[in-house]
């Protein structure tokens, strides 16, 4: 095997069917081809022309497939080049605007097509910051991928039994072997890992903090011959094994040109996104950097958006955003998936499980699967220094010891091995003499290791110090270890012993090292003091705008809600392009209710970048919250167009499509957003509700069940389960599942929230108020749960207690939508209508586009028997909401009370064509007719109110009423 083949082995996989690219080439027009549609109709044959054509007229929408004639091999209509083409050109000529007309503080739209940006060719740079640029990935090619050798002792997400240890002294045969095949590329890496340190010294190709940026591959570069891809990929692997910095930077260089030659190798863009993950300690991590993983995760996707290859970028993703939990799912999940078949996971997945579980400290797991990889992948010195690194963790001091001398023989300029190994001889296994140079000679060598092992040197050397009572050297040493870490318990311990608080307050520390352990704080669920670490971080340097929102998410998350808004504002202003600040900042302002800031937000967004798909979900979260389906999915549409692999997209597509009763739509939305990633939660619930509405609310609780048996210690599932339990109206399963969350999460406020509104529907008062404020408890900065105790004290007939808890929603949320509309209902209650005229004009104000606040103007002026201005406000409220008989029924009544009888026949006329079977419609009817004296027709009308409403309360009356007619 050479290295190509143990490429393809570690990181491809089988490709595609077709290719997309098909159509580029000359004749396409000649081609003919076949049209599906979403319901599998399929019509044709067109030509290319008439396609494009189709599309330019909307004919064709973008959720079509295609398929050559007189083939039926079926692609999406959005992955042909020349269609996707078209299609985005139609994308960006369409106004950004809502299904319905924008409503006073409630337009979350921008006004306009933002202006262009004009295209500036820029030479090709000399140095790695101005080296990275945006680009859009190619398409799939059609490759064939050898499986990789059948793993054993891996079944269940149990920690694999620790296997037969493949010895350095192996790879270094396998190493040697493979040389002598390639002893010319061999030359070549050597002069080029030569020619990697020599610029890493002497060029300006890190940023004055010393970090990198992550390369991303150029767009529109010219393909390059096959067999210049193969040396290329070659020489990556090779120069990826050694585990340098140095010969990192030169693999991502390799990779970088690789897929400017190739767009459609993911087995590069894969290997690309490892390489990401061993810079990233070194990386600025800024949003140029995120954008550069999140490219590769695009680019992956858009050849296989469920390859191997995807979900390992996925993973690197999440881990470098810190998101552990969702990174350790997405992992499981890959392992669980080959179910001990003949097929093997890529050696990637047992990598990254085992930095997950070292991210929960478990180092004795780590280790087993990190041997396993190490079997599949000898050659590799970056899992020998992770399972010295793990063994010493575990305390297992020899055997670490025992690795770092291995990887020392086979690379003897690996910086992290001299200093883990100088570290344990020093600290651990009482060697200093050995130790101490092997320190000292790393932290000079002009290699590069991360923060953290430095800062472990520096802390060794402060000790030998400490011991030989060299104390100013101790103090020196322990604050260089501080600056690169300063969690290290010791080297504050050491500070402070020697050089006191104001020393200590003086060591400044980078921002970027306060992010990184912030990240690690955060993962441990101390949001107090990752706050404060990421606002330490953003104080160093505040043009960080990673660390200004990361800030903004922990302060959100301790209920700090407007606090958090004011960080992601400083987020935007260190990083006006940071894309995902503007869609957190519009997330947080929605679930405040503030749609007009959100869609201002997203339109400040959508001028930095028009074609991101962040950005089209962003808004179509805020119609969804805004509760305009049409709207929602509209925006849902165009980001999945945008990006194919866009798994929030398909969600809120599949919401928007249930709000709008489109269940076969939204069934298929949902199943494309699990294709994509099994393990998103919010995916899987919008799957159960999908299919409840397509099959029947058994069949999504019957998958929701399965979802809760198999995961039973993920709360959404359960929440899930009990609001389908709610709909079919089973509300004390749904109270039995809403409990189970909280037993398991004492914590979940929307736990509390649904156990109230279970306990209501339930007539259980007392209860559901408990669980309410309980809710409130959890989070003052959240008015829902106090909103929902106002109106169970409504509904039982408490209004001075319900307009108690509506002032103090008012207080916590001033824009929470009609909360001064239930003050004026509650006023009402309590025989004081001008207080209800007041709170409706309040509301009035605030949504002038809502008939709920003229409805309670009306029925104010009804109670003041002003009843002209009653009907006035029932004119402008059926304006708004044309729909339903009930307005109609009191409108007719004002003008009757009023006089005017002509308009109130007119109105009850109304209510009649809307709903003749409406009781209450006969009964003003009737009304109306007896009022002008027309004693046969109000019988009859009468007569047929008793009829339709045969137990009424008011049956006696109206019986009366009617004798007294036929006298």
């Amino acid at each position: 095997m050479n290295y190509m083949v143990l490429f393809w082995v570690l990181f491809l996989e089988p490709a595609p069917k077709w290719n997309c690219k098909k159509d580029v080439v000359a004749g396409t027009n000649q081609r003919r081809w076949l049209v599906k549609n979403s319901d599998g109709h399929v019509r044709g044959p067109f030509s290319t022309d008439e396609v494009l054509s189709k599309i330019s007229n909307t004919e064709l929408t973008g959720d079509e497939q295609v398929a050559l004639y007189p083939g039926t091999e079926w692609i999406p209509i959005s992955q042909d080049p020349e269609f996707y083409d078209r299609l985005l050109e139609l994308l960006e000529a369409d106004r950004v605007t809502p299904a319905t007309e924008p409503k006073k503080n409630e337009s979350v739209l921008a006004d306009a097509d933002p202006t262009p940006q004009p295209v500036i060719e820029i030479p090709k740079p000399k140095n790695r910051v101005e080296r990275v640029r945006y680009t859009k990935f190619g398409e799939a090619a059609d490759t064939v991928r050898p499986q990789a050798k059948p793993r054993e002792n891996v079944k269940n997400n149990e920690p694999p039994v620790s296997p037969q240890i493949i010895e350095l002294a192996r790879r270094e045969a396998i190493t040697k072997k493979l040389l002598s095949k390639n002893i010319r590329l061999a030359a070549v890496i050597g002069l080029a890992a030569i020619a990697t340190i020599f610029m890493l010294m002497k060029s300006d190709n890190t940023g004055a903090n010393g970090r990198i940026h992550l390369l991303t591959p150029r767009s529109g570069q010219p393909s390059i011959p096959a067999a210049q891809v193969k040396n290329l990929q070659t020489l990556a692997v090779q120069e990826f094994d050694q585990d340098n910095f140095s010969t990192y930077i030169q693999a991502e260089e390799h990779l970088v040109e690789v897929l400017e030659g190739d767009p459609k190798n993911s087995g590069a863009i894969a290997l690309l996104c490892l390489n990401y993950l061993e810079l990233w300690p070194y990386a600025q991590q800024d949003s140029q950097d995120y954008s550069a993983i999140n490219r590769a995760v695009q680019g992956a996707s858009a050849i296989d958006p469920a390859s191997n290859d995807v979900t390992t970028c996925r993973t690197v993703d999440l881990i470098a955003r810190g998101r552990y939990t969702e990174a350790k799912n997405l992992v499981e999940s890959a392992l669980d998936s080959f179910g001990g078949g003949a097929a093997q996971p890529s050696v990637a997945f047992y990598f990254l499980k085992a930095k997950l579980l070292d991210a929960d400290r478990d180092p004795i797991s780590a280790i087993n699967y990190v041997q396993t990889a190490e079997q599949q992948w000898p050659q590799w010195l970056g899992l020998f220094t992770f399972e010295a690194e793990l063994q010493a963790e575990a305390k297992n001091y020899q055997a670490a010891a025992n690795r770092f001398h291995e990887i020392l023989k086979t690379n003897p300029n690996h910086k992290v091995a001299q200093i883990g190994l100088g570290v344990l001889e020093v600290l651990d296994l009482n060697d200093p003499l050995d130790g101490k140079p092997l320190i000292e000679r790393a932290l000079e060598s002009s290699e590069r290791a991360p923060s953290e092992v430095n800062s472990s040197g520096y802390l060794a050397l402060a000790e030998l110090a400490l011991r030989s009572g060299e104390k100013a050297t101790a103090l020196r040493f322990a604050q260089k270890a501080y600056v690169l870490n300063s969690l290290s318990a010791r080297a504050k311990e050491i500070i402070l012993q020697l050089g006191g608080e104001k020393t200590l307050k003086d060591t400044h520390v980078q921002d970027l090292q306060l992010v990184y352990e912030g990240d690690e704080l955060a993962g441990e669920g101390d949001l107090n003091s990752a706050q404060a670490h990421y606002k330490e971080a953003f104080k160093e340097n505040p043009k960080n705008g990673i660390a200004a929102m990361k800030a903004a998410v922990c302060l959100w998350q301790l209920s700090l809600s407007s606090e958090a808004i004011d960080w992601l504002n400083k987020a935007i202003h260190a990083e006006p392009k940071f894309i995902d600040a503007y869609t957190q900042l519009s997330d947080y302002f929605s679930q405040r209710y503030d749609y007009e800031a959100a869609g201002r937000v997203l339109n400040d967004a959508l001028h930095v970048s028009p074609k991101s798909y962040k950005v089209m979900d962003g808004f179509a979260l805020v119609e969804l919250r805004r509760h305009d389906d049409k709207g929602a999915a509209e925006f849902a549409k165009k980001a999945v167009l945008l990006y194919p692999g866009d798994v929030t997209g398909f969600v809120i597509l599949t919401r928007a499509e249930l709000g709008l009763g489109q269940y076969p739509k939204a069934f298929e939305s949902a199943s494309h957003a699990i294709e994509l990633d099994m393990n998103n939660r919010e995916a899987q619930v919008a799957y159960a509700r999908a299919l409840g509405g397509a099959r029947g609310s058994e069949a999504g609780i019957n998958y929701l069940n399965q979802l809760v048996m198999t995961y039973p210690s993920i709360s959404e599932y359960r929440l899930a389960l009990g609001d389908m339990y709610m709909v079919d109206q089973n509300y004390p399963m749904a109270q039995k599942q809403y409990e189970q969350v909280i037993a398991m999460q004492d914590n979940s406020k929307k736990g509390q929230i649904n156990l109230g509104k279970a306990l209501e529907a339930q007539g259980k008062y007392e209860e559901a108020i408990t669980a309410y404020f309980n809710a409130a408890e959890l989070d003052p900065a959240d008015a829902e749960p106090l909103f929902l105790a106002g109106m169970l004290y409504l509904a039982a007939h408490k209004p001075t207690d319900a307009q108690n808890e509506f002032q103090r929603v008012l207080k916590v949320n001033k824009d929470f939508p009609l909360v001064n509309y239930e003050i004026g209902r509650a006023a009402l209650m309590l025989n004081a209508p001008e207080e209800a005229l007041e709170q409706a004009k309040i509301e009035k104000e605030k949504n002038p586009n809502l008939a709920d606040p003229y409805i309670l103007a009306a029925d104010a002026y009804t109670a003041m028997k002003q009843y002209s201005l009653c009907a006035g406000e029932y004119q402008m409220a059926v304006k708004l909401r044309p729909q339903g008989a009930e307005m109609y029924v009191k409108m007719a009544r004002c003008y009757r009370l009023a006089g005017d009888l002509d308009a109130a026949l007119s109105m009850i006329n109304v209510a009649h064509d809307q709903e003749s079977g409406n009781p209450e419609v006969w009964k003003e009817q009737g009304a109306i007719y007896d009022t002008r004296g027309d004693r046969q027709k109000a019988i009859e009308a009468y007569n047929q109110y008793i009829v339709l409403a045969p137990n009424a309360p008011d049956r006696d009356q109206v019986q009366a009423r009617i004798n007294q007619l036929s006298q």
